[in-house]
C-alpha cells in the first residue's frame, strides 16, 4: 500500500506531494516536471486550491472534461491552459488509486502519457483524511487581499493560500 503525504517547502511557500516519502516529481522520470507545482502555493487563489483537492477526492471528478484531475500545474500561474500533469483517480471500496499519469491541456482531447508508467494505491480512510486536513489547513491559514488596480483592470478582492 502506498502512503500519500505532503512536504512543506516553506522557503517557497508551497506544499508538495510525496508518495512513500519521495516527492512525486522525483518519481516521474527524466526531465519531468521541470517547474510544475501543486496548486497549494502561497499567494494563489484559495478556491482553485480547494477545487484541485476536490478533484482528487472522487473518481472522475477532476478539472478536465474527461474527469482527470490535475496534480501538478504551471508554476508561474497555476492555469490549466499552460498544461498540467493529470491523472485518473479510481475508488474501489476502501482503496483509492492514481494511474494514467500524463500531460494535458483543457482545449485538446486526451493526454500525453509520461515516459514512466506509474500507479499508486492508497487506503481510502487515510487518503480522505489527508485531503480533508489539507482543505482545513488552507482555509484556516488563508488571507484575503484587497482588489488592486484602476478602472477596467481592477482585480477584485481575493482570498489566497498562505503556507
Amino acid at each position: 500500500m502506498d502512503a500519500l503525504a505532503v512536504e512543506e517547502r516553506a522557503a517557497i511557500g508551497m506544499l508538495d506531494w510525496t508518495v512513500n516519502g519521495v516527492r512525486l516529481r522525483d518519481l516521474l522520470g527524466p526531465g519531468s516536471p521541470p517547474a510544475e507545482t501543486t496548486g497549494m502555493v502561497s499567494g494563489w487563489d484559495l478556491d482553485a486550491a480547494i477545487r484541485g483537492l476536490d478533484g482528487l477526492a472522487e473518481a472522475d471528478a477532476g478539472e478536465f472534461d474527461d474527469g482527470r484531475a490535475a496534480i501538478l500545474v504551471c508554476a508561474e500561474c497555476g492555469d490549466l491552459e499552460c498544461g498540467a500533469l493529470s491523472l485518473r483517480v479510481r475508488i474501489d471500496g476502501e482503496l483509492v488509486s492514481w494511474s494514467e499519469f500524463g500531460w494535458q491541456v483543457p482545449r485538446v482531447e486526451g493526454f500525453e502519457p509520461i515516459s514512466v508508467p506509474l500507479s499508486f494505491t492508497f487506503a481510502a480512510p487515510g487518503y480522505r483524511s489527508l485531503l480533508a486536513s489539507l482543505k482545513r489547513r488552507l482555509v484556516a491559514t488563508s488571507t484575503t487581499v484587497p482588489g488592486a488596480g484602476r478602472l477596467w483592470w481592477r482585480t477584485p478582492e481575493t482570498t489566497v493560500v498562505h503556507i
